[in-house]
């Protein structure tokens, strides 16, 4: 059963055991994981931007566009985005609103000019939103004018732009905050290091001092164990080494009945677990 190893490439060599004549025999294989999880991260601008919106030079005649950015890291491929956008604007149908991706082509009109002489919006733009009920706010989540699946498949790393203009003159405002929701689908690999600390396992417990410690699925070379009691002193310290899958057993039956942590280390993991002496 390898179902907890990493991705990647394996050999495996089977030598026999009954004499001479059976020579060992490789294989090596590839193990692949095709479960995923969808992963997703939010990415904020500063607060109170309060970006003043360039108005519109006459009647359907737009001003200079207002733009602010998002830097995205790198998450892998896009699978879904929503986006949130906060604006003080007389008269919202006046302006439109664009995201752009970091390409600076791909790009989806959040906006287009709806909701008539409604005053100020703060809209969570998503494809699984409803169609758009105006207000005095305007608020909740909706549709956008355009599907934002066009960023679908695409990376995620970059500049992300929200651009907005005003197609009217006279009506003024500004854009206070806007944040992205980006998802991503990952591969569910095992990261030995963490699940080692996180699944280590202590029995029996409560005991009478002495106990076991077993690391399952990890193959650190040495992890250190420092117990305290409820003050903070340090009772012992002790150090687990060639840990693959083992049992330990510590003994601390000359100390107190009470109640103890464990700190578990392996130089960049830490958990700290609770243990009862009786």
């Amino acid at each position: 059963n390898i179902s907890n190893t990493q991705i990647g490439n394996y050999t495996i060599t089977v030598n026999a055991s009954i004499g001479p004549f059976f020579p060992g025999k490789t294989i090596t294989f590839n193990l692949n994981n095709n479960c995923t999880s969808i992963q997703c991260n939010n990415f904020d601008s500063d607060e109170n931007l309060n970006i003043s919106i360039p108005d519109g030079i006459g009647a359907n005649q737009s001003g200079d566009p207002l733009t602010s950015t998002i830097t995205v890291a790198d998450l892998g491929i896009l699978s879904s985005i929503t986006v949130n956008v906060d604006v003080n604007h007389s008269y919202i149908e006046d302006l439109g609103v664009f995201l752009f991706h970091p390409d600076q082509v791909t790009y989806a009109i959040l906006w287009g000019r709806d909701c008539g002489d409604f005053d100020n919006f703060d809209i969570t733009f998503s494809d699984d939103g409803t169609e758009i009920i105006c207000g005095n706010p305007t608020v909740g989540t909706f549709a956008p004018y355009e599907s934002l699946s066009v960023f679908d498949g695409m990376d995620t790393a970059g500049d992300w732009t929200l651009q907005i203009q005003d197609y009217y003159n006279e009506d003024t405002g500004f854009l206070n905050d806007w944040s992205i929701e980006i998802c991503t689908e990952a591969p569910l690999s095992i990261n030995a290091a963490t699940i080692g600390l996180q699944d280590l396992t202590i029995y029996p417990n409560p005991s009478k001092g002495v106990f076991n410690v077993t690391f399952p699925y990890y193959d650190k070379s040495e992890i250190k164990m420092s117990i305290y009691d409820i003050r903070g002193r340090k009772i012992i310290e002790n150090q687990f080494n060639n840990i693959q899958n083992d049992s330990h057993t510590v003994n601390i039956s000359t100390v107190e009945a009470g109640v103890y942590l464990a700190v578990f280390s392996d130089g960049n993991n830490q958990i700290t677990k609770r243990i009862i002496i009786n």
